[in-house]
């Protein structure tokens, strides 16, 4: 049993592993796992003889053990009749949001935010919300702002229950380095290598994991100034707004409330207009972002790139990323991030090119009593 929020990837590590027993993926963390791993032996008549297990004790409790087997009185595996009439309502939204998640469609996830929405407002159902928001966010019938919720759901839930093991990688998978504690999806690309040099054809990923997902942790953070050598590469606003739309900006910001002196990581994802597609120009000069952050919030360069792929033209989503660290005497309150982006984008393949400039802001919160993701 896995607590991954993308199943495929799991399916790509059973193939890379060659693991022939199935694997339960329990993305809500519906079973309220706390730490992992979790070793549970099971015997060939399925009951439980150990929960504490080490590896190094497998052979001598319990591959070479022999166990009698139960005796069961009467009515012993019957289960018994559901107390219906004692059903908690409020807690019967969230089964229903489980059941939506798991069973349904991607078109279904609104009715499971929806059965989230009504349910008591636990850690269990904020991490509900998180996961189904960043599921809805991956689909065709992506809202604006999911992935931003997604991340504060899931600061809530962690707020709410500081202890869960599960909670904290969630919001770690997206964080900054400094708070993270391996590069969580380090395998990938050793497991696909693997897996074709072996003749296999790799189960594919939906949703690659990217950027943030794929980082090494740091032992120090940013270097406490912005970049003086950076130029703002329009000040005086005077390049062409993307008044057409052809470029949808999402901004995600981990974790969404943070304590003064901690860093938050920063995600700019640029979306090709999905009507018609239009397409990056990589003839021109690379997609560049422009951050302006407060006094009191640094980060390494205020001018960030997106390298242009080797293609003339492509439809590629792209993702530009940065860690921004949060002085010490940063008082409590919202901190908004004004940047924006200067890109080549063409009509359609072949068609008018343009050179034009998008504004967005990011936001989060500085509190001192927010959650901190590594200790």
């Amino acid at each position: 049993m896995v607590q991954e929020q993308h199943p495929d990837r799991t399916r790509l590590y059973r193939q890379w592993k060659a693991l022939e027993w199935p694997i339960f993926v329990d993305s809500l963390n519906v079973l309220d796992v706390r730490v992992v791993p979790i070793p549970i032996l099971l015997d060939e008549q399925g009951i439980v003889r150990h929960t504490k297990a080490r590896p190094g004790q497998l052979k001598k409790t319990f591959v070479h053990a022999e166990y009698e087997g139960p005796v069961l009185a009467e009515g012993f595996n019957v289960a018994p009749e559901p107390g219906l009439t004692e059903l908690d309502e409020r807690n019967a939204w969230f089964d229903l949001g489980v059941a939506r998640f798991h069973m349904g469609d991607a078109a279904m996830l609104d009715e499971t935010v929806s059965a989230f929405d009504k349910s008591p407002q636990s850690a269990r159902t904020h991490f509900g919300l998180g996961a189904a928001m960043r599921k809805r966010y991956e689909s065709a019938y992506r809202e604006e702002g999911d992935a931003q919720a997604a991340v504060e759901h899931w600061g809530k839930a962690l707020a709410l229950d500081p202890n869960n093991y599960i909670y904290r990688r969630r919001l770690q998978q997206y964080g900054p380095r400094l708070d993270k504690p391996y590069n969580i999806y380090f395998w990938v690309a050793q497991a696909r290598a693997e897996i074709i040099a072996r003749g296999e054809t790799p189960h594919p990923l939906p949703v690659e994991p990217m950027g943030s997902e794929l980082a090494a942790p740091a032992k120090v953070g940013v270097d406490g100034s912005n970049d003086a050598v950076a130029e703002n590469p329009d000040p005086k606003a005077k390049i062409n707004r993307d008044t057409f739309g052809l470029v949808e900006i999402d901004t995600i910001v981990t974790p969404a409330e943070v304590r003064p002196g901690r860093r938050v990581q920063v995600r700019m994802n640029f979306r090709l207009r999905e009507d018609d597609r239009p397409y990056w120009n990589n003839e021109a000069d690379h997609l560049v972002v422009w951050l302006d952050p407060p006094p009191g919030v640094t980060l390494k360069s205020q001018l960030l790139r997106f390298q242009n792929r080797k293609d003339p033209e492509t439809q590629e989503l792209r993702t530009v990323e940065a860690e921004l660290g949060l002085g010490a005497d940063l008082e409590a309150g919202s901190i908004t991030i004004p940047g924006y982006a200067l890109y080549y984008v063409c009509e359609d393949a072949g068609g008018v090119c343009y050179f034009l400039r998008n504004d967005f802001e990011l936001k989060f919160e500085v509190n001192p009593g927010a959650p901190i993701l590594l200790r």
